[in-house]
Formats: structure tokens, sequence, C-alpha cells
């Protein structure tokens, strides 16, 4: 299992990044490698087939419409996948004079408001359809954005995260932007107006979320009234949130001494027929004791994102795992001291 990063690096694209990591309303997180975001992925080489393939990608939605998938070139790759649910289906069905506004925060109440029906049809392919799941677009912003910010929104994420979220499209999409002016000037679109689109606007996105709040009472009240079911947004939270817990590693190191080192790690499921739990771990809860060898110390922070099965009693909200130093070498049985209590 690849470690836990925000930006995903495949040849062909600039803006492919995981949601995962953000504090819900309710105390638990966004479930990293749950839920991707991207510009179009035209062309992947087998490297990053493999990258997708380790993220065990299962459905791919693509909101682009028929005037931006013109040909083969314009083709998500994904489509041609015999691994992954390839649907397409457009937030907006054209683009026209009347799609381009003056700036960024009316055209995403544009789409909130005049999309009703797409939106609740794309919301509820993701409450259907298998995860881990990837939302693309032509750059992975706007569209996406809208529609990420929704989906995080309904999992209960901060409008500030759902904000910082979105603003780091300034950062990985920077190469991007000049991409997308020269094909506009070769197929003779290109305007002042459509170039302020390209702007990555936090301001915006924030007016748009202000806007739902004022006209339905809450992004729930939103998604309630274009035809979204609570059943349908149970099932976006359950598949998108993960509790957290703190699991203790200690050791004995070559020299006799002993060491301790905390994770934060994922919940995720708990396997009854065998009584334990699997984990996902994320990183360590605190620094790493500078006093350790730095070999030792490299492998540890190299566990993020490793996956760990832990039997036991559920006892405590915290886990302590007696481990030796050769632990960190190769595979062996976790055993516990307590285990958290979360339900099956």
């Amino acid at each position: 299992m690849p470690p836990l990063r925000r930006h995903i690096p495949l040849d062909k694209t600039f803006n492919t990044r995981d949601v995962g990591g953000y504090r819900a309303r309710d105390g638990r997180y966004t479930r990293w490698g749950a839920l991707l975001r991207s510009d179009c992925p035209y062309a992947l080489s087998a490297e990053s087939l493999r990258t997708l393939a380790g993220l065990d990608l299962r459905t791919a939605l693509d909101l682009r419409n028929g005037q931006e998938i013109r040909d083969e070139d314009t083709r998500n790759a994904l489509s041609r996948s015999g691994s992954v649910c390839y649907i397409n289906e457009p937030l907006m069905t054209r683009f026209g004079p009347d799609t381009l506004t003056d700036w960024l925060g009316e055209a995403y109440v544009l789409y909130l408001d005049r999309c009703r029906d797409r939106i609740r049809v794309l919301l509820g392919v993701l409450a259907r359809e298998p995860w881990p799941a990837m939302i693309n677009c032509q750059a992975g912003k706007d569209r996406t954005g809208v529609l990420v910010a929704l989906v995080l929104a309904l999992a209960g994420v901060s409008d500030d995260d759902i904000i910082a979220d979105y603003a780091l499209t300034e950062h990985y999409g920077r190469d991007l932007i000049p991409l997308l002016i020269d094909e506009a000037i070769r197929l003779n679109f290109d305007s002042p107006r459509y170039r302020r689109m390209l702007e990555t606007r936090p301001d915006g996105l924030r007016f748009a979320l202000d806007w739902a709040r004022r006209n339905f009472g809450s992004l729930e009240g939103y998604a309630h009234s274009i035809g979204v079911t609570d059943a349908e947004i149970k099932a976006l939270c359950d598949k998108l949130l993960v509790e957290r817990t703190e699991v203790a590693f200690g050791w004995r190191l070559p020299d006799e001494r002993r060491a301790r080192t905390p994770f934060v790690a994922e919940v995720h499921v708990y396997e009854a027929s065998l009584d334990r739990w699997l984990m996902r771990l994320v990183a360590p809860a605190e620094p790493v004791d500078p006093a350790l060898p730095e070999e030792f110390r490299a492998r540890i922070e190299a566990l993020g994102g490793a996956w760990v099965r832990v039997p036991g009693e559920a006892r405590a909200n915290r886990l302590t795992l007696p481990m030796k130093y050769e632990t960190l070498l190769g595979s062996i049985a976790y055993f516990h001291e307590t285990r958290p209590a979360i339900a099956p």
C-alpha cells in the first residue's frame, strides 16, 4: 500500500489529490484512499496504472460533457480500464455564452441552482457505486470542486477545510493552466471571461456554500431539496468517514533499550470471525525520539499508510502493541494489550 499523501503523482495529470484526513463534526475523519479528485487523465502509463491499482480504485466519475469528449484523444484513459467502473455523467450538459460568468462564485451558484437534477444523479452515483472513487472534470477545479465540496459538507467537514482543499489547485494545477489556454486559443473560445474561470478563487466556493445555506438552511437541506435521500447521505458518509484511535508501538532495541512510539490509526473493519481489527496507520502521534537510531526512525516514519490486523479484547479507546525491533524489518504477527471500544 503506498504511503498516505495528498497529491497522487500520475504522469499525465497535474491535480490528482486524495481528500483523506479531514475531521468531521462527529469526530470521525475522511478516510485516506477513499475519494480522489483530479483533472482529466487523458493517458496513463503503466506506472500510473499501477499507482491507481495500488489504491484499489474501483469507480471513475467523469463530469465532462460531449463538447469536451470529442474524439479518441480526449477520452478518459480510465474508460479503457478493465478493472475500473468508468461512468461519464456530465455536471453541465453543454457550455455556452450563458454559462460563462463574470466570476467563479456566480459560476458555482449556477451549478448548484441550474444543475440540480445533474447533481442529484451524481450524488446518487457516488452513494451507489463501489469506492475508492475518483471524480474528474477538465481541470479538477470547478465542477469537481463543487461536487467534492458537497460530499465533504454532507460528511460534516468544516467549510475552512473544504475551501483549503479546493485552494490546493492553485499549487498543483499551475502548470495545467497554460495548456488549457493554448487549447482555448486553438479551438477559438479563448476570452478574458474564460481566463477568469481558470482562476482558483476560495472566496467563490465560500460564496456558493453560503448561498446554499441561505436558501436551504444547510447543505443537507439543499441535498434533500434536489431529491437526495437520507439513505444516500448515510451511504456517502459510511464510505468516506472512518474512526481514529491511537496505537502505541513498543519494542526493545538491539542494545536492550526500550522505546515506544504512538501512532494515529484509522479503524476500518472489525473482523468478528477472527476477533481482530483491520487498521491503517496514519502517522506518528508525536515526534519520533531523535535519540533512536537513524535507520529505526526512518522505518517508523515509513509506516504511514501500512495496514495492520490487531486482535484482542475491547477495553479502552487505545491500543498498546508490544513490538520487537525486527518487526519493522518484515511482517510478523501483532498482538495487543487493549483494543478501542468501537462498535463493530
